[in-house]
């Protein structure tokens, strides 16, 4: 099974739209914070694909997994202990919405979109990539340090339907 890892474009908006109604709805909000039609949404996927930073993952032309990279995070992540915080956003990849189809969890794809995502830092001369997770999606967390991410802290973000806070750890790999 080879997965292979590429920028998406507006041509890829009709399956993209597929794989998000198939599988959005299927994400464990207890272990994302996601929740259906308040975020991840199409829109989610519609201004990604305007500012040119939302990526896919296939196999064999099916997309099976999907990630917003792009050099924007939370007010929120300027009160982590990262290495070094006062480093140029312009010189950070934030990874955004990781997401794989259902059916091909456990198989490799979240791991190659991280693959993916550091060779992007540093082939864009960024000093780290940083994100945070849901402090419960172990799965995820694992995943992370695998590749040599960091737990830098803990804190709070507000939740996608502006009710409440979820509990984040903020993972930060330098470059």
């Amino acid at each position: 099974m080879t997965i292979s890892v590429r920028r998406a474009d507006r041509k890829d908006f009709n399956q993209i739209e597929q794989f998000f109604e198939k599988n959005v709805s299927l994400v464990d909000p207890e272990v994302t914070s996601w929740m259906p039609n308040i975020y991840p949404t199409i829109d989610t996927v519609k201004q990604a694909l305007s500012r040119s930073d939302f990526y896919i993952a296939e196999i064999n032309e099916t997309i099976v997994g999907s990630v917003i990279l792009n050099h924007t995070g939370e007010e929120e992540h300027k009160l982590i202990p990262w290495a070094d915080p006062q480093g140029s956003l312009k010189k950070i990849l934030f990874i955004h919405t990781l997401m794989t189809a259902v059916e091909y969890q456990r198989s490799g794809i979240a791991s190659k979109m991280l693959d993916f995502s550091i060779e992007l830092a540093r082939d864009t001369n960024c000093q780290a990539v940083r994100l945070d997770v849901l402090e419960n999606n172990l799965p995820a967390k694992r995943l992370y340090e695998s590749k040599g991410f960091i737990n830098r802290g803990s804190g709070t973000l507000a939740s996608f339907d502006n009710k409440g806070f979820d509990w984040c750890n903020f993972y930060e790999r330098v470059i």
